[in-house]
């Protein structure tokens, strides 16, 4: 979607089927639209009161008109991922930072964010996802780390803001070592840059890793790994058969062709994102809202290489 601020329609192009179309959605003068969870847009708005540098995040159901309001919280967080539908009092958020390796949790009626970390500064998080009740943890060693939704909840909803301090207790993840194929070859040097996105494929985890060639230069390759749950391994894949994946910086997505109806199976959608990753959409004097490449990756069967397309 544009990054259109005020209430005037906001216009969404269709990479599937090559159209703009213009929505009108009254209520979206929240801010810079920064994702979407099911029939849920994410905003981010800038917000100066208690924070020097913060942002109000807020929740719209384009469909039912339906709004929430989250409390504000620091610019250093570039993700938000839900536990399950913000109508229901259960739902849990987590905002993470990429370059920190710091999570904040919310519940719905929290007065602010409950600020966490990972012991292990060489457990830097590297992506952030919700599956089968749980929020997954990708680190930069490639392991797990898990906290369970139940858990989280039960721990935002017994502090007391108003008293808290950070001696009281945080969340605790639970880690979860993984292992990867030694034939595998991730390369990483000075001159490329990886970015990490953890993507639910029916029922299952999928680990993308995005191979650009500098933080300004465009995407040349893909790998794509299965999270086998009994032996706790990533295993390759080189086939997504009817599937697509569609990544984002904020959110990332797999669907069926067959459920899209169309015929573009087996291939991921992307856009080259000009810069590191703590640069964020509602920051204009870094101008990183404006993306002007975009491209598919199609992967071909059995041999795992692939082509990238990509246009301005």
């Amino acid at each position: 979607m544009s990054k259109e601020t005020g209430s005037e329609p906001k216009r969404c192009f269709s990479v599937l089927e090559n159209k703009l179309w213009k929505m009108k959605m009254p209520k979206a003068n929240a801010g810079l639209i920064w994702g979407s969870f099911e029939d849920w847009l994410i905003f981010v708005k800038s917000h100066s009161c208690k924070l020097l540098y913060s942002i109000r995040i807020s929740l719209l159901n384009p469909f039912s008109g339906a709004e929430v309001i989250l409390p504000e919280i620091d610019t250093t967080y570039h993700k938000l991922v839900f536990s399950g539908d913000p109508n229901k009092e259960t739902c849990v958020y987590m905002a993470f930072s990429y370059t920190s390796g710091d999570f904040f949790t919310c519940i719905p009626g929290a007065k602010d964010w409950l600020d966490s970390c990972l012991e292990e500064d060489d457990e830097v998080l590297l992506d952030l996802i919700s599956f089968n009740g749980s929020f997954y943890f990708l680190t930069k060693g490639y392991n797990i780390r898990m906290v369970d939704a139940a858990y989280a909840y039960s721990s935002v909803q017994s502090i007391d803001f108003d008293h808290y301090s950070i001696d009281d207790p945080m969340i605790d993840t639970r880690f979860y070592e993984v292992k990867i194929s030694p034939d595998t070859q991730i390369e990483s040097d000075l001159n490329v840059q990886l970015v990490h996105y953890l993507v639910e494929f029916r029922e299952e985890i999928l680990l993308v890793i995005k191979f650009m060639r500098d933080l300004l230069a465009d995407t040349y390759d893909f790998k794509i790994f299965r999270l086998d749950f009994n032996r706790m391994e990533w295993v390759e894949l080189d086939n997504l058969r009817d599937f697509c994946i569609f990544l984002g910086r904020n959110c990332t997505r797999c669907y069926s062709t067959k459920e899209l109806g169309v015929n573009k199976g087996n291939c991921i959608y992307f856009t080259n994102e000009f810069g590191p990753l703590s640069w964020v959409d509602w920051d204009h004097k870094l101008s990183c809202s404006e993306i002007d490449d975009w491209g598919i990756f199609r992967l071909n069967s059995g041999d795992g290489n692939g082509n990238g397309n990509g246009g301005s």
